[in-house]
C-alpha cells in the first residue's frame, strides 16, 4: 500500500498525467475531520463503488458516480436504522 496526503492505494493504479497525480482504482482516502471513504476512484473523484464513513459513525455504501452518491446504495445512522434505495446527485429518490 502507498499513502499519498491522505490517500492510501490499495493496488498500485495510481496513473500520472502532467504533474499530477490521478487516483484511480480501489483506495481509501481519509481526512483530518474524521471521513473516511473507501472505495473505487475515477480521474481522483469517487466513482464506482465504495463505502463512505462518517465522523458520528454514519455510512453510506453503495454506488457513487462524480463525487456523489448516485445509483443503489444503503445509507446507515449512527443508531443503526437504515435507507436503501436508488440515489441521485446525493440524495435518495423517494
Amino acid at each position: 500500500m502507498v499513502m499519498v496526503s491522505g490517500f492510501t492505494l490499495i493496488k498500485p493504479l495510481m496513473k500520472v498525467s502532467g504533474f499530477q497525480q490521478k487516483k484511480q482504482g480501489q483506495g481509501v482516502e481519509t481526512w483530518p475531520n474524521g471521513y473516511i471513504y473507501k472505495g473505487e476512484f475515477k480521474n481522483s473523484v469517487w466513482s464506482g463503488i465504495g463505502t463512505l464513513t462518517f465522523p458520528d459513525g454514519s455510512t453510506y455504501e453503495g454506488e457513487w458516480a462524480n463525487g456523489f452518491m448516485n445509483g443503489q446504495g444503503t445509507f446507515t445512522w449512527s443508531d443503526g436504522k437504515q435507507k436503501t434505495g436508488i440515489w441521485k446527485n446525493g440524495k435518495l429518490q423517494e
